[in-house]
């Protein structure tokens, strides 16, 4: 099963539900790539982000990309809002402090924005995106890709374990 916005939210943002996107793309997508199937949708008026979710779920859908799967390995996911500032947010990610929260590892820093964004590779494989976005009241949502992960089962685990991270985070900090 894959995880994917509801109905109602494909409509909103699109007008077509997943049965209608299926259907569609089933009449014109079957030799496509994913690459081409999002550019054709971006052609036809879909943002970019919807344009990867639909061939996305229509790929799993069709058995022909399996669940958290990218062009160059699987990705684990988490995000998560804490009543904090993102200068607090970004005091926990860019400092020894990370290692506090976080899964066991740590993260070789390539970019760093502050109070944005940080990347860089992660120790036992993989690279790391994290995103800071501000939110009205002081509270920050902090997003976690963790991209080219190998294998099925060691991403279901950095998955429950950013989500673990995350879920520490936030007990730190409110």
């Amino acid at each position: 099963m894959t995880s994917r916005p509801g109905d109602d939210a494909a409509i909103k943002a699109t007008g077509r539900d997943w049965a209608a996107w299926f259907s569609d793309l089933d009449s014109w997508a079957a030799e496509l790539d994913h690459k081409s199937i999002a550019a054709a949708l971006r052609d036809q008026g879909v943002s970019g982000w919807w344009a990867q979710t639909i061939a996305n779920a229509w790929e799993q859908a069709r058995g022909r990309r399996e669940k958290h799967e990218m062009p160059d390995g699987l990705q684990a996911t988490a995000s998560k809002t804490i009543a904090a500032p993102p200068k607090a947010v970004w005091k926990e990610v860019s400092t020894g402090a990370f290692r506090e929260w976080a899964p066991t590892g740590w993260i070789e820093v390539t970019t760093a924005h502050p109070n944005k964004t940080l990347r860089g590779s992660w120790n036992s494989g993989g690279r790391v995106a994290i995103y800071l976005t501000e939110k009205p009241g002081g509270k920050t949502q902090i997003a976690v890709n963790h991209e080219k992960i190998s294998d099925a089962g060691t991403c279901e685990i950095m998955k429950a374990a950013w989500r673990g991270a995350l879920k520490n985070l936030k007990g730190r900090l409110e």
